[in-house]
């Protein structure tokens, strides 16, 4: 099967293309909205489950790469808050991660936090889930090596942008304990090297 779920109180789970069985130490982990998509119509939040368009047309070669070439898990870290709001509904939110991610055909682990509780970044519920799941696969998750891309890194408003509206994903980032890096240095990194070269962040 091209996708399953696996939906409990809290968390959401998703496999594509066999994301769930995936087996690597170097996790490459993605916020979702405004990360790896954006809305067509330019509104915050999308008016139906086709409003939506890659971030950058580059993300899906850039990602690829990364697990084909270089051995990394493919794993999006996303908070739906909305679900346990009463905004939208679980089936709306399942398919908009299938009809984004279904196209790229790329083995991917989509976790999502459905609520305002331990799982809903900056905690780390989501990831310590991951880490119990690489666990039971005996495998230690390299944290040097893996990473983390999201949009919410608390950056100012410039002439060209308007304020992050919040640093949810760089917070998140520091309490896993994983480099982070913003949609634009992940794409501009992968521009420059055609790889994701980790010593490349090292303090």
């Amino acid at each position: 099967d091209e996708i399953t779920w696996t939906d409990n109180d809290d968390i959401l789970i998703g496999s594509i293309f066999g994301g769930d069985k995936c087996s690597s130490d170097k996790i490459a982990g993605f916020d979702f909205d405004f990360t790896l998509i954006v809305t067509k119509s330019g509104k915050s939040f999308p008016i139906d489950i086709n409003d939506w368009k890659l971030f950058d047309q580059r993300l899906a070669e850039y990602i690829r790469t990364i697990v084909t070439e270089q051995g990394y898990r493919f794993v999006i870290f996303s908070n739906q808050m909305g679900i346990s709001k009463g905004k939208v509904t679980v089936d709306f939110v399942k398919k908009r991660f299938e009809n984004s991610l279904k196209p790229l055909r790329i083995p991917c682990l989509i976790m999502v936090a459905k609520k305002d509780d331990i799982y809903r970044k900056p905690c780390t519920g989501l990831w310590d889930h991951l880490v119990q799941q690489q666990q039971q696969q005996q495998i230690e998750i390299n944290m040097k090596q893996s990473f983390y891309v999201g949009d919410a890194a608390g950056r100012p408003k410039t002439a060209m942008k308007k304020a992050d509206f919040s640093a949810s994903d760089l917070l998140f980032a520091m309490n896993i304990g994983v480099n982070f890096l913003t949609p634009e240095q992940f794409i501009n990194h992968m521009a420059k090297y055609k790889r994701f070269e980790y010593e490349r962040f090292e303090n």
